[in-house]
């Protein structure tokens, strides 16, 4: 086995130890925060997409999402209802929707991603100062990777 694919293996079984460690308290934390709200999992996905992308049409949410437009449309009419996003008709042609987050839906997104941290933040408490410190800077790592990768996401073209 080559080196890149024997370190892609170690990381690959390492990320896995982490999130099975944290996925327990962070599942919970996510059901919670859904469970106040009623909504899917999907719904939520939504959400992040909107809050990261900016403004997207429901062909373009469905395609990222991988629903079908007319699953996707339903998904969409049920978080405006619940004022989580906001539906403008193109300026071009009234047919084509487009649809953004609402103050709503970054509140709950807000209070979402504080229970998942401070779910993963209770685990870390089992870190000495030291290692913390060694997480911190691994996470400032992917968090850097992370917009490296949206960036690249962003160019791509959008309907």
């Amino acid at each position: 086995m080559r080196l890149p694919e024997l370190e892609d293996e170690q990381l690959l079984r390492s990320i896995g130890l982490m999130r099975r460690a944290m996925l327990r308290d962070g599942l919970m934390a996510s059901l919670a925060a859904m469970t106040d709200t009623d909504l899917s999992m999907p719904q939520v996905v939504v959400l992040f997409l909107l809050d990261d992308m900016g403004e997207l049409s429901a062909t373009a949410l469905a395609e990222r999402t991988g629903r079908s437009v007319s699953a996707m449309s339903r998904l969409l009419d049920q978080l405006v209802r619940r004022r989580m996003i906001q539906r403008r008709e193109s300026d071009h042609d009234r047919r084509f929707k487009f649809f953004a987050i609402a103050e709503e839906g970054r509140t709950f997104l807000a209070a979402f991603e504080k229970q998942r941290a401070d779910a993963q933040l209770a685990v870390m408490k089992a870190l000495s100062p030291e290692e913390r410190a060694q997480v911190m800077r691994g996470m400032a790592l992917l968090a850097e990777a992370a917009k490296r990768r949206k960036l690249s996401e962003l160019s791509e073209p959008m309907l």
